[in-house]
């Protein structure tokens, strides 16, 4: 019977140990591993709380040495983590020299001997076998894994002390079987491993030292794995000892991840900094080549963010301060959530960050900013708010996101001079109560004069022409909602892959009838709506761009064709 067999057994401990003829029933309790739940998940190897799947091999292994001395088969030769024994460091055997078949419970003749070779009527003598003994450069890394789970060691008396506190309370046998796990990440084709299912002892006694040495040493072997995932090309999805972690205590496993993110990051910043202050000016790679960091759901996320970094450094090449800044800032989940609580595309909010906000509404907002920790959103959306005064009247007015989009004619970024202008009292506006709705659409303007002041002094944005545009970017910029642009995306009518400056192209070239609308209503035709607007144009046998999809026209037309048209009924862009 296999050690697993016997765990699952549930026998009775004495009827075992008459059986074996021990001296005392409580021999036989250790050695059938008793169950800790119901599931049978997790079991107690000699005071040792483990999980119970792939704990032990299912073949028989042995050390020709120590049986040469005692004759008996040690209860740490099942043990999967363990290529060798504890006690002479000798690789353990798990085939016959002769025959070369694994060797089993079933049929065993003597401890000794193989079974296979006996039933062909040849008695083989696995003592006299050879195997190497284990030799590896940190010895005492190696011996502190083997004291955590070594039945010849009481579990009370195994040393927890070079652990880090917090890793204390999950026990031996739980850290035995991380540092094993972690073990296998390093080599898991390596050749000579015993069995296959054993761990090499050099990849033991590292993964040892990484446990030792926590937090950093868990952080090394992190980016040690991330860096071999990548350049063994298989990216992935998620961080490599995501899987790992998976199978361990639900807090020792955020433990493993909040460290393993935290190297990941702290690499990241650095080779950030590295390739914005070695790049060569004549050799500057743009922030996203090919669409790179992208990620499935069109925003940059960490990991693709690394893997162009990655190639960055690998091309000796990389982006300027500035879209290394942006790089950062655009994988970070709070800087999405405000993009999208703002309103403001994350191409764009890089800028608004950046701007000085020194107006009277500012000031008259200090006290509210002396909040210690204040983070530059909560600063930026404390002054908005301040400078904005409540009316939930919207006769005569529009939303300042459809205001922007319809009066900016720049290619340039009209955010940074938008908020400046709030902050400052040059653009008033007032504030909405939508809800959960972004603030570009709570926000109501009726000086659209000051509106078109304000975009007067929108500055160049060749910066920002080669991001790429999300879906966000693109129904802003047009003043659209996202499900109107992934419609015209799939018509074709609208490009998936813009990039910024290739969407503003594309605002110069067409116009929506929602624009024309919007344009007629601030210069005074406020009880222009839509369906007249687009009436209007019909009757003038204007072309729209695309084609019919259950039988609506795309409402895009050339711009040229439609300012034509309506001439100076248009407010005029700025």
């Amino acid at each position: 019977m296999t050690p697993e067999g016997l765990t699952k057994a549930n026998l009775n401990a004495e009827a075992l140990a008459d059986l074996l003829g021990t001296r005392r029933p409580g021999d036989t309790e250790h050695l059938m591993c008793p169950l800790l739940d119901a599931a049978g998940t997790k079991i107690c190897f000699f005071g040792r709380e483990v999980r119970a799947k792939s704990f032990f091999v299912s073949y028989r292994r042995l050390s020709p040495t120590a049986l040469r001395n005692s004759c008996y088969q040690p209860a740490a030769w099942s043990v999967a983590g363990l290529a060798f024994d504890p006690e002479s460091r000798e690789m353990l055997l798990d085939r016959c020299p002769v025959c070369d078949e694994r060797l089993g419970y079933e049929n065993a003749v003597e401890i000794w001997t193989c079974a296979g070779c006996y039933s062909r009527g040849e008695i083989v003598d696995l003592r006299t076998a050879k195997k190497e003994r284990v030799r590896v450069d940190d010895e005492d890394a190696l011996a502190f894994a083997v004291s955590l789970i070594d039945p010849r060691l009481p579990v009370e008396q195994v040393n927890l002390e070079p652990v880090a506190p917090e890793l204390r309370m999950f026990g031996p046998g739980q850290l035995f079987q991380l540092i094993v796990g972690m073990a296998r990440k390093f080599s898991p084709d390596r050749p000579g491993r015993a069995g296959g299912s054993s761990p090499d002892p050099k990849d033991l006694a590292t993964a040892s030292r990484a446990m030792l040495d926590w937090p950093h040493g868990l952080a090394e072997f992190a980016e040690r794995l991330r860096l071999g995932m990548r350049a063994a090309s298989n990216p992935g999805r998620y961080h490599p000892i995501r899987s790992l972690a998976a199978s361990q205590d639900p807090v020792l496993r955020d433990l493993i991840m909040a460290t393993a993110r935290n190297a990941r990051d702290a690499a990241l910043v650095g080779n950030l900094t590295l390739i914005a202050k070695s790049s060569r000016s004549d050799r500057k790679c743009t922030t996203e080549p090919a669409g790179s960091l992208r990620t499935w759901r069109g925003n940059i996320g960490l990991t693709s963010l690394h893997y162009a970094i990655d190639d960055f450094l690998a091309a000796g090449e990389g982006p300027n301060e500035h879209d290394a800044a942006y790089m950062t800032l655009a994988c970070s989940s709070e800087y999405r959530a405000f993009s999208d609580r703002c309103g403001v595309p994350m191409p764009f909010l890089q800028d608004v960050l950046a701007i000085e906000h020194t107006g009277d509404d500012a000031k008259a907002a200090a006290p509210s900013l002396s909040v210690p920790k204040l983070t530059p959103y909560d600063r930026l959306e404390r002054i908005v708010r301040h400078s904005a005064f409540r009316d939930n009247s919207t006769t005569g007015g529009i939303s300042l996101r459809d205001a922007v989009s319809a009066l900016n004619r720049r290619a340039g970024n009209p955010w940074p001079a938008v908020f400046s202008a709030i902050s400052e009292g040059r653009l008033p506006v007032c504030w909405r109560n939508s809800g959960n709705r972004p603030w570009g659409e709570c926000m109501i303007v009726h000086d659209f004069i000051a509106v078109q002041a304000t975009l007067a002094s929108v500055e160049d944005g060749q910066h920002l022409a080669k991001r790429n545009a999300d879906l966000r970017t693109v129904a802003s910029v047009l003043a659209l909602s996202m499900a109107k642009v992934r419609s015209w995306q799939n018509l074709g009518e609208l490009p998936r892959d813009l990039t910024v400056g290739g969407l503003w192209s594309f605002r110069e070239k067409y116009m929506s009838v929602g624009e024309a609308q919007r344009r007629l209503f601030m210069n005074g035709e406020t009880s222009s709506t839509v369906r007249m607007v687009r009436r209007e144009i019909d009757e003038a046998e204007c072309v729209p761009k695309g084609r019919l999809k259950r039988g609506a026209v795309l409402s895009l037309y050339d711009r040229r064709e439609l300012e034509s048209h309506f001439a100076t009924r248009l407010i005029a862009r700025s």
